[in-house]
């Protein structure tokens, strides 16, 4: 009789030790699970504008012989997009040092170019059309830190 009260002990201390086992290996299974449900919540609460970069956004008008404004200022890194509106005459416009020009264009038309301020300095822009440069067609882009 002995013998058998303790093989059922030992049957319930065995079966005890498998159901706590389980148990505690579901519930990890569970926080796994947990996190990441949150790490996908997280996810679809990251409005889009983080996911991809802005774009500072300038309009440079042209007349004969100027550029209106005549200082851009952005920051290094930045996605720069220059729309150029010609309001008179045949013009461009160049950013020396960044290798960035529009297409030239008559009076009524626009053209636009975008690039990644990644030099800091003062980069003059001007219109390569003629000697509009020397007549005061320039302006200057300013890259900050």
């Amino acid at each position: 009789m002995n013998k058998i009260i303790t093989i059922v002990v030992l049957l319930i201390v065995i079966g005890a030790g498998i159901f706590l086992y389980n148990d505690r290996k579901t519930n990890q299974d569970s926080r796994t699970i947990t996190t990441d449900i949150e790490t996908v919540r997280l996810e679809n609460i990251v409005p889009s504008s983080a996911m991809s970069p802005t774009v500072k956004e300038f309009t440079v008008v042209g007349t004969n012989f100027s550029y209106e404004p005549k200082i851009i200022t952005v920051k290094k890194g930045d996605t720069v997009k220059i729309i150029f509106k010609d309001n008179e005459g045949f013009h461009d416009l160049k950013i020396s040092g960044y290798d960035v020009i529009t297409e030239r264009i008559n009076a009524g038309s626009e053209s636009s170019v975008q690039f990644v301020a990644d030099k800091t300095g003062n980069f003059e822009y001007f219109c390569t059309v003629g000697n509009h440069r020397a007549q005061g067609m320039k302006g200057t882009l300013v890259v900050t830190e």
